[in-house]
């Protein structure tokens, strides 16, 4: 069948699945073939598991409206396997397709393939296998609308603005696109790609300001839904025949607290492994937080259940993307937006600036055969994902992000040495800790506590972050201070410069302010 036919095909399809609705726009042309491999550094072999210590170590249905929606979509999947025979038949390529799956409050540690005893992730690390595992991946801020605004505009925290959620506890502002600074999807939209999101908690509604350049945006109603309910969606419009190139977000949240793991899920009890990894960690029976006691062992036993409720809805929609047309074109990006204490350190839930808080799993599969796979211990943000795999995907829609982004393609080369920074959360967090902000390289994890006093920890040998340096190695430390400084300040004149500077001045802490504008970086 010649490729005209193909189309003709397809577009029938379209109009069978109600094109008012569903309007398709013209697409330009995509690249016939996606830009070669590039060698990866310090990759492992594809598959390989890492052990703990290496993990830790240096670097080495809806409202009334969405449901007819959903109805209409789900007609539409049964007449995908028409639509996939008749495309079969055509000579020109798949569109390039971005997938981007994100698990709110996933700590790194509690996956498989980071490491992780229990299995809490056999569909992420099946998923692995036939990926690029980022074995030092972080956050710039545990919170959930402040990473992924990250996330999606390839900018930190301090740079874009958003410091908190929106939420009314949190006092938050939204995220506010500008001729300087604009999201991915609006990007994506104007270049022809059809975009769709379906996000699971309150913190991701349209107020939050990540809908711009979204043709679809589903939201719950409600606080937050079931990841199941919210991959149904997602599901609906993944069988939805498009023409041209397409964005997908899906947002998961069921990790996050309270941990009430569906039924079926409720499967970790207490053993003497479990307790051996809660002893090297030092982590207490219960911690104290705003007044309630946090009983550690049966909160993790059930957060280690929600994870693999998550996983599993993970692999039910990594299913469906397999069997359809667009796994061989797409690239599929899974990360979350940050950790979670779960009484390590004596923090219940996420916000700081410790390990747990800010390192994140992330995955990557890249389009085609040839794409990377194995395991990097390369330094990455969040800031850094998507400048990383759109060169990999759609050279030409990867130049104007590139443009704003202060993010890094971070396989482009040999390994440089790079500092990480990462800061506390803006929201409030009913305590009289004030800000915080930490560094990491690749053999210091450094925190400034201008309230409390700094701290250094030695990655290698102290990956859980157990025994402060600080009085043994003043020199290391002073460096590093300057070092957090100087990124702190370039941040800072960034955000002015882009008209975010009045939110990252509130973020900042007097005495943090005070030293910056010694330094010149500081205008007043």
């Amino acid at each position: 069948m010649s490729s005209f036919a193909a189309r003709a095909g397809v577009a029938a399809l379209e109009f069978m699945c109600d094109r008012r609705r569903f309007p398709i726009r013209p697409y330009p042309s995509w690249p016939g073939s996606l830009l070669p491999a590039v060698d990866v550094p310090e990759l492992a072999a594809p598959g390989a598991r890492v052990p703990a210590a290496a993990t830790n170590s240096a670097v080495a249905p809806a409202s009334g409206a969405t449901a007819a929606r959903s109805s209409t979509l789900l007609r539409c999947a049964a007449l995908l396997g028409l639509a996939g025979g008749l495309v079969a038949c055509g000579a020109e390529p798949s569109p390039p397709a971005l997938i981007v799956i994100t698990i709110d409050t996933l700590r790194a540690d509690h996956v498989g393939t980071y490491g992780y005893f229990r299995d809490t992730t056999p569909r992420l690390d099946e998923f692995a296998d036939q990926a690029l595992v980022f074995d030092q991946a972080f956050s710039g801020m545990a919170t959930t609308l402040p990473a992924h605004t990250s996330l999606f505009t390839g900018l930190a925290p301090l740079e874009h603005g958003v410091l908190a959620n929106t939420t009314r506890a949190a006092g938050g502002s939204a995220f506010r696109s500008s001729g300087d600074v604009r999201l991915f999807a609006e990007m994506a939209h104007d270049a022809g790609w059809e975009t769709s999101a379906f996000v699971s908690a309150t913190p991701l509604e349209e107020h939050c300001g990540l809908a711009e350049g979204f043709d679809v945006y589903a939201a719950p109603e409600g606080f937050e839904r079931l990841g199941e309910e919210t991959v149904d969606l997602a599901l609906a419009e993944l069988a939805r025949p498009v023409r041209g190139p397409r964005l997908l977000w899906l947002h998961l949240y069921d990790p996050h607290a309270d941990y009430s793991p569906p039924a079926g899920f409720d499967l970790f009890e207490t053993d003497a492994e479990f307790e051996r990894w809660l002893t090297e960690r030092a982590i207490p029976d219960s911690v104290l937080d705003r007044g309630r006691r946090f009983h550690t062992r049966s909160a993790i036993n059930r957060y280690n259940g929600e994870v693999r409720y998550a996983d599993a809805q993970v692999g039910r929609f990594l299913d469906a993307l397999r069997a359809s047309s667009w796994w061989d074109s797409a690239a599929v990006v899974i990360v979350a937006d940050h950790g979670e204490g779960l009484g390590q350190h004596d923090w219940r839930q996420h916000g700081g600036i410790f390990r747990e808080q800010l390192q994140v799993p992330l995955i990557v599969r890249f389009p085609g055969e040839g794409g990377p796979r194995g395991r990097t211990a390369v330094p990455t943000e969040l800031r850094d994902v998507l400048a990383t795999v759109l060169l990999r995907l759609d050279p030409a829609l990867a130049e104007p992000f590139a443009a704003q982004a202060t993010g890094i393609d971070v396989l482009a080369g040999p390994v440089v040495p790079r500092a990480l920074v990462g800061q506390r959360t803006g929201r409030d967090l009913g305590s009289e800790i004030g800000p915080l902000y930490a560094l990491t390289n690749d053999q210091w994890r450094f925190h400034h506590r201008p309230d409390e006093g700094d701290a250094l920890f030695a990655r290698d040998a102290d990956p859980h972050e157990l025994a402060n340096l600080l009085e043994q190695r003043p020199e290391v430390a002073d460096e590093l201070r300057g070092e957090l400084l100087r990124i702190l300040g370039e941040q800072r004149t960034l955000a002015e410069q882009l008209g975010f500077g009045d939110a990252s001045r509130a973020s900042l802490d007097e005495s943090i302010l005070s030293e910056l504008e010694a330094l010149g970086y500081t205008e007043e």
